[in-house]
């Protein structure tokens, strides 16, 4: 694959992370790389999303239903 078209590829990748690109219009590689980089993404919190549970436990506050029971 030539180097735009790689630059092109990872651009749609991109944009389809951020829901500018449907991956219903994404070939099959592309929805695997895409796949990949999405479940890498949402493996770990982000910055904003730790700041904001680490809040709301500094207010005892919780972070989720205190009656479920795993």
């Amino acid at each position: 694959m030539a180097a735009g078209e790689q630059a092109d590829r990872n651009k749609r990748i991109a944009d389809a992370l951020k829901g500018k690109v449907d991956t219903t219009q994404m070939s099959e590689d592309e929805c695997a790389l895409w796949l990949d980089a999405f479940t890498e993404k949402m493996a770990r919190p982000t910055e904003i999303e730790e700041a904001f549970y680490t809040r709301r436990r500094q207010l005892g506050q919780g972070v989720g239903d205190p009656d479920e029971t795993w």
